[in-house]
């Protein structure tokens, strides 16, 4: 298995993890790196009681550098 595939697992490990520790059936996250867009978006299930309360929305900065930071 390579690690690109290792790490997407172990990031949908702890996705699940947290659906289960918090009681949600499920949450969506997307993340689109393309094009300077750098954008990450996750919710919960609309039917949730704090569908309102827990959505991220983040635009990220990409630095001359290359390593992406969360912009305020």
């Amino acid at each position: 298995m390579s690690k690109k595939k290792e790490d997407l697992g172990a990031i949908t490990d702890l996705l699940y993890e947290w659906c289960v520790e918090y009681g949600e059936p499920y949450i969506d996250v997307w993340v689109h790196h393309e094009q300077g867009c750098n954008l990450v978006n996750g919710f919960l299930d609309r039917e949730s009681p704090d569908y309102d309360k827990i959505r991220i929305y983040k635009k990220y900065e990409t630095p001359a550098a290359g390593t992406a930071g969360e912009s305020r």
